[in-house]
This record gives structure tokens, sequence and C-alpha cells, in this order.
């Protein structure tokens, strides 16, 4: 007799390829921290994390509208798009450098609001709305 030995859930939610996609979207901002780019750069990666958030929450979504969602599904995708990103987006602040004299300048970091940054808050309250 020849048993299947499946589990349940949904594996393309968490597997290889959608983990390696989002670890790679979290070194796109750590090196957009560590290099200071332009705000707009910033947004693009913004804008990426957000396509992928979203496409993986919905996926989420639509699984537990079909009843075949773990409570695992949720918790995973939420710690990728939520908990993995949340802190690390706020940490990429536009860098100006303001000369102040001679040998002297001032360093200034700003978080300027555009819609990638509205777009991604509001993807992390609605999952966690969703989770609740």
């Amino acid at each position: 007799m020849e048993e299947s030995c499946t589990r349940p859930g949904d594996g393309d939610l968490y597997g290889i390829g959608i983990r390696v996609d989002f670890y790679l979207q979290w070194f796109a901002g750590f090196l957009l921290r560590i290099f200071s780019c332009s705000w707009s750069t910033i947004s693009g990666v913004r804008v990426a994390n957000n396509k992928l958030g979203s496409a993986v929450m919905l996926a989420v979504v639509i699984n537990t509208a079909k009843g075949t969602a773990l409570s695992v599904d949720y918790l995973i995708v939420y710690y990728f798009t939520v908990a993995l990103f949340y802190n690390e987006s706020y940490n990429l602040l536009e860098k100006t450098v303001i000369p102040l004299g001679q040998n002297s300048a001032e360093i200034v970091y700003r978080l300027n609001l555009d819609a990638p940054l509205v777009a991604q808050d509001t993807l992390y309250v609605s999952s966690t709305l969703f989770g609740a």
C-alpha cells in the first residue's frame, strides 16, 4: 500500500521562490540605506515591495475565502510582507548634505510622503486588519 505524504497549505506562498524574492527586496533596501540613494530610487523600491506584498497577501485572502488556507499561511506571509519590511522601510531616508562653512556641513535625513509610502502603509494596515 502506497501512501502519499503531502502537507496541507499552499507552498507557493512561502516556497523558495517567494522567500528569495522577499530577501532580495530586503537586501535592495539595505543597499539603498548604505549608499544614500535618491528619493525616486527609494520610491521605486517601495513600489516593487508593494507589488510583491500585495500579490502575496491577495493570494492569502483568496485562499482563505476558498477555505484552503491554513493559519500558518497567513502568519508566514504577514511576516514577509509586514514584519520584514516595515521597520526597514522607514529607515530609507533621503540624505542631504548642507554645507555650513569652510570645513563643516550638516547632514539632514528626510522622509518624504509620497504615493508608494501611503500605499505601503495601507497594505500593512489592511494585512493587520485581515489577520484580526
